[in-house]
């Protein structure tokens, strides 16, 4: 198993700007005005023990969640196939792709690409970790399909967006070796693969289950590392190697040469 290289960040605390927000409603922008109508917004609605009752209820009733901790050293192939079947559906819809009609052929390919007939009978997964931010796709390709030749809004491919350091299980691989399907916390999907580090999975469990971190509170934060910025949105979880009174030593994961198709 490939290694993950890991680089160490200073991460000073900052001084995060006030936005005046979207709303033309100007008591809307206003702390008052939220503490007034909500007053008991102070109080605990769940403790740390009932949180994690709650997500544990959770993960056993949803199909797409998943405490990927504890996800299981071998996955049957045939439900992996299942699970990229489910995007069948966009085979049958008039896509467009740079403003034209995706022809039947170009389709063919993309659907080719899954690699679905190489689908072993049992799925040995990986260990990544993102090495930056990136679009999951529903099927294996970066190109934007729409509804319309106009429309440059709604991407029918687009399933979500994954942080830097956001760990995943790779399930399988296209054809060209260029995307890998994987199990995220809470979606399956594909990413190019050269947006991912491959790594075992004692230091894949540093981003997976942290026992530091930082939680972004503001509605993005970037960091330069590796010559580079890496942009996370509010919610996500930055792994810490070492802190202090003043600053954060925080882990960013970057892809190594031998981490190759």
């Amino acid at each position: 198993m490939k290694k993950l290289l890991v680089l160490t960040v200073l991460f000073c605390f900052l001084s995060l700007p006030v936005y005046a927000g979207i709303t033309t409603d100007a008591a809307l922008r206003q702390p008052d005005f939220w503490q007034s109508n909500f007053p008991d917004c102070e109080n605990i609605v769940l403790d740390e023990e009932q949180a994690k009752t709650v997500n544990k209820a959770i993960i056993k009733t949803s199909a797409t969640v998943y405490d990927l901790r504890n996800y299981p050293e071998t996955i049957s192939g045939a439900n992996v196939k299942k699970w990229i079947e489910e995007a069948d559906w966009l085979f049958k819809e008039s896509i467009y792709i740079k403003g034209r009609a995706a022809s039947p052929n170009y389709m063919q390919i993309i659907a080719n690409e899954r690699n679905i007939a190489n689908i072993p009978a049992s799925v040995k997964p990986e260990y990544a970790v993102t090495i930056c931010r990136v679009n999951m796709r529903a099927l294996p390709t970066n190109e934007g399909g729409f509804y319309s030749s106009s429309d440059t809004h709604f991407d029918q491919l687009q399933e979500t967006a994954l942080d830097p350091a956001e760990p995943v299980i790779i399930l399988h691989k296209s054809s060209s070796r260029n995307f890998a399907y994987v199990q995220m916390r809470n979606y399956r999907g594909w990413l190019p693969i050269w947006t991912l580090g491959l790594t075992d999975k004692k230091t894949w469990l540093e981003y997976a289950d942290p026992s530091v971190f930082l939680m972004v509170v503001a509605d993005k934060v970037t960091i330069k590392a590796d010559g580079r910025e890496n942009l996370y949105q509010m919610g996500a979880k930055i792994p810490v190697e070492d802190l202090d009174d003043k600053s954060y030593t925080v882990l960013i994961p970057s892809r190594s040469k031998e981490d190759g198709k």
